[in-house]
């Protein structure tokens, strides 16, 4: 009668409310190699290496850093960086769009 307990819902900030970072990555649809070098989503140092597209991040209320880059062969490609104020039950959301060449800096922006 063996079995795994269902994992619980993430705690939530006070009044129900989440505080947290959405980040949706994203290429041109012509740059679909890119497809297979994963992004990779740095928060105040702690790397995240995530699918592309959109990923959550639970986060304390104050300031983050958030770098964000992919692995091209032998080299972090794309990479860019931006700093987020959070205050508590507050979401942001970013976008990260990967450059045409590997060797620019990818665009960071609030949407």
């Amino acid at each position: 009668m063996g079995g795994t307990l269902p994992t619980p819902p993430p705690a939530a900030a006070p009044g129900g409310q989440q505080t947290g970072l959405e980040v949706t990555t994203g290429f041109f649809f012509l740059a679909f190699l890119l497809y297979f070098f994963r992004p990779t989503i740095v928060i105040d140092g702690t790397p995240n290496k995530v699918k592309w597209g959109t990923v959550y991040f639970e986060l304390p209320p104050g300031r983050h850093h958030v770098e964000i880059f992919f692995r091209y062969m032998i080299m972090n490609a794309g990479k860019n960086s931006v700093d987020i104020d959070l205050t508590p039950g507050q979401v942001r959301r970013i976008r990260y769009r990967a450059p045409w060449l590997v060797f620019l800096k990818g665009k960071i922006r609030e949407v």
